[in-house]
């Protein structure tokens, strides 16, 4: 695990804590790290889920509207 896999590991750690669950966002993830682009967030959660750091519980569906 890298020092920046870390600190996202630790940040969704800590909001998991918080409230119980964590519906991951990159943009909002990314927005708490300085220079830090969506994409590396995103590459990095998927380097944490295929090494077993992360699990994803549920993928959220979309509604009838489209949102999510």
């Amino acid at each position: 695990m890298t020092c920046r896999e870390y600190g996202l590991w630790e940040t969704l750690r800590e909001r998991q804590v918080k409230w119980g669950f964590v519906y991951f966002d990159g943009d909002d993830v990314a927005a708490g790290f300085r220079d830090t682009s969506r994409d590396i967030v995103y590459a990095d959660f998927n380097t944490l889920k295929a090494s077993g750091w992360v699990e994803v519980v549920a993928i959220r569906a979309r509604k009838k509207d489209g949102t999510y």
